[in-house]
């Protein structure tokens, strides 16, 4: 599959970074592709009417024709159509401030699973392909009592830095999903009281797993927040500081089964990074974001509408990064069916084939 790459353009004071960067990682994946360029999608949407989409199928819309125009000409396009439609959704859009492309990316998601839900109210392609299971399990350190697990759903993972104290100290993402996923003593204010033979407030213990989605997304809690409040306690300043540190990560055989509370013992769970979103600056409704995107002919960095070629140690040593999309290695380079609109299949892999045009320096 070849589309052009073109870049797209924020002009001065719209602050469109934040949404250039994520459409950027999503027009390199044929399964996003696949659900909003087929030839059927106009035809689904006329027949699905206002009953379903109501007011989310004005981004639904939306963002079959940014890509659409994204994937017709190389000249820079305009993700502003797109914005404008989020705002009858959410109103933190109604100017042209800057966003955290964390939250934008988790309330787009959100309301694309909501706009193309199936007849079961409850599954959509979009949470087929992002839909992330974080499993929380408490034990009774007396009488090993397990209450029913707390399961949470989200598109996608919002994980710590430790060792944030020392912001030289260089840290990696596995140390980070460690932290993430390591145990924590309930006490004091958070005592759990056991339901087994102890009927009393224990100091429990709590374990938190996950099932990674098909493309999974992971994005590293750089910021930090502290409150300066009145004598009684309104918030009157909101003090935000940036971990800057360097995490590296893994651009291929991210083994996430250690992680996983359904991974059978010695299997491995794989996955490769394709898409990064960065920001630099110092508060995440500020600054600028940009992305690197994976294709088969390598390393693009997509700074609005400019776009350029990578190495991937650019990539990798990158102190800006912020987000890193990961996808299934045991799926890439196969043929996937994947149910659209209409309930029919449509046959994509997981990367697209970009061919990129620059100008000759001879």
């Amino acid at each position: 599959i070849t589309r052009p790459s073109g870049g797209l353009i924020n002009p001065d004071g719209h602050n469109l970074c934040y949404v250039n960067s994520l459409l950027q990682i999503l027009n390199a994946m044929d399964c996003i592709t696949g659900i909003f360029l087929n030839d059927d999608f106009a035809a689904i949407l006329n027949a699905a009417g206002q009953k379903r989409f109501l007011r989310r199928g004005t981004v639904v819309i939306a963002i079959h024709k940014v890509l659409r125009d994204m994937n017709s000409s190389q000249v820079p396009q305009s993700a502003h159509g797109l914005r404008e439609a989020h705002l009858t959704v959410n109103g933190k859009y109604d100017n042209n401030g800057q966003q955290d492309c964390q939250e934008y990316g988790h309330d787009l998601f959100d309301t694309l699973h909501e706009g193309l839900l199936r007849d079961d109210n409850h599954t959509s392609d979009i949470s087929d392909l992002f839909c992330c299971r974080t499993t929380s399990t408490l034990m009774c350190p007396h009488c090993d009592k397990t209450p029913e697990p707390t399961v949470v759903e989200e598109m996608g993972l919002l994980v710590e830095i430790p060792n944030v104290h020392d912001r030289s100290r260089t840290t990696s993402l596995v140390e980070c999903l460690n932290r993430f996923c390591s145990s924590e003593t309930l006490d004091k204010d958070n005592s759990y009281i056991c339901s087994g033979r102890c009927k009393r407030l224990v100091r429990a213990t709590k374990r938190v797993q996950f099932n990674p989605s098909h493309i999974l997304i992971i994005t590293l809690k750089r910021f930090q927040f502290r409150y300066e409040r009145a004598p009684d306690g309104t918030v009157v300043r909101t003090i935000t500081t940036k971990i800057n540190s360097l995490v590296t990560f893994p651009m291929e055989d991210l083994d996430l089964a250690p992680y996983s509370c359904t991974q059978a013992s010695g299997e491995q769970n794989l996955y490769r990074v394709f898409g990064v979103q960065c920001h630099t600056g110092k508060t995440a409704d500020s600054g600028h974001y940009y992305s690197y995107v994976l294709t088969f002919g390598g390393w693009l960095k997509y700074n609005d509408k400019v776009v350029t070629p990578v190495d991937p140690g650019v990539v990798a040593s990158d102190k800006n990064v912020y987000s890193l999309y990961y996808y299934d290695q045991a799926n890439f380079g196969k043929l996937i069916g994947i149910r659209t609109l209409a309930g029919k299949e449509v046959v994509f892999v997981c990367l697209c084939l970009v061919y990129v045009t620059f100008p000759c320096c001879c």
